[in-house]
């Protein structure tokens, strides 16, 4: 399918819209025809009723898209295979979200799916979708049940186990508290000095990190040939080595959000080894992190 991935999407879901229709009815005669009555073939064969969550909805598969082109090449919303959704699912997981809004990334995809098979069918295309998201839901739903403390135990030993420039990434997560996504899009305009890397944050927010001199020193001669740190797909590439690196050493794997995890308890730990109150110490930690709330930082720092 060729468009803009607004378009594409559009063109999918329109598959779906229900508007004005009865939701109530639409369950009745279900329940009356069909044969697997599970909640979850339910979910699968109804349509949107609701033009917030048809935009909900848009909105992530649009997400999924660009996620698509950047780290797979991929542009056509039919050529969306297991590979790339797995991929897109575990960045979000690996961003420290909370189960209740990974539980709609994954409600989104699932909703996808039957959009793009009714769209197939429709236009008569010979094509079936089946976007495998069990092991995502089991990942969300253990979140539910109790804190889980997702900085990796040792993650120098990790890092050594990375090939050369996703270590790099590595110490610059762990080191200095970046995100994935802002590793990925550092430009030698983000070097400012004295081993300060100054970046656009998450919802456009300004952010400063600061790494040692020797990781600075390594970052500083990666970006000077110019270009993002991150060429196409290295972003995906590097989930797949940190999780080998982290069989290798016989760790859980927390995914790239695992090293925030570690650089929070790090900084909280320091601060309050040289004296500082529990409270300064964690705005201090928040600020690091880049935190809008000091809430979503005591997420981070509780072991």
């Amino acid at each position: 399918m060729r468009g803009s991935s607004g378009w594409q999407v559009g063109e999918v879901f329109n598959e779906l819209k229900a508007f004005g229709q009865s939701k109530f009815e639409f369950k009745k005669e279900f329940y009356k025809k069909s044969e697997d009555k599970s909640m979850q073939n339910y979910g699968r064969e109804a349509g949107i009723y609701s033009y917030k969550t048809y935009d909900k909805y848009c909105a992530i598969a649009k997400d999924l898209l660009r996620f698509a082109k950047d780290n797979f090449g991929v542009k056509d919303i039919l050529k969306l295979d297991n590979r790339i959704v797995n991929a897109y699912l575990q960045s979000k997981f690996d961003g420290g979200l909370s189960r209740k809004t990974l539980s709609g990334y994954a409600g989104a995809v699932a909703k996808l799916e039957t959009a793009i098979n009714k769209y197939c069918a429709s236009h008569n295309l010979n094509q079936t979708y089946k976007f495998d998201t069990v092991q995502f839901k089991e990942q969300a739903k253990e979140l539910s049940y109790h804190h889980i403390n997702r900085a990796y135990q040792n993650p120098e030993a990790i890092i050594n186990a990375l090939p050369d420039k996703y270590q790099l990434a590595a110490k610059l997560q762990y080191e200095g508290g970046m995100r994935v996504g802002e590793v990925g899009k550092l430009k030698a305009e983000n070097l400012i000095n004295d081993n300060t890397i100054s970046v656009r944050g998450k919802g456009g927010k300004s952010l400063t990190y600061n790494v040692p001199s020797e990781t600075y020193k390594t970052l500083s001669q990666t970006l000077s040939h110019g270009g993002y740190f991150f060429t196409r797909s290295e972003g995906n590439r590097y989930r797949e080595a940190l999780q080998e690196a982290a069989k290798v050493t016989k760790q859980n794997y927390y995914g790239t959000h695992g090293f925030r995890y570690d650089a929070a308890q790090d900084n909280m730990l320091e601060k309050l080894k040289s004296g500082a109150g529990l409270n300064d110490a964690k705005q201090d930690t928040s600020e690091m992190l880049g935190h809008n709330r000091l809430s979503i930082t005591e997420h981070y720092t509780k072991f």
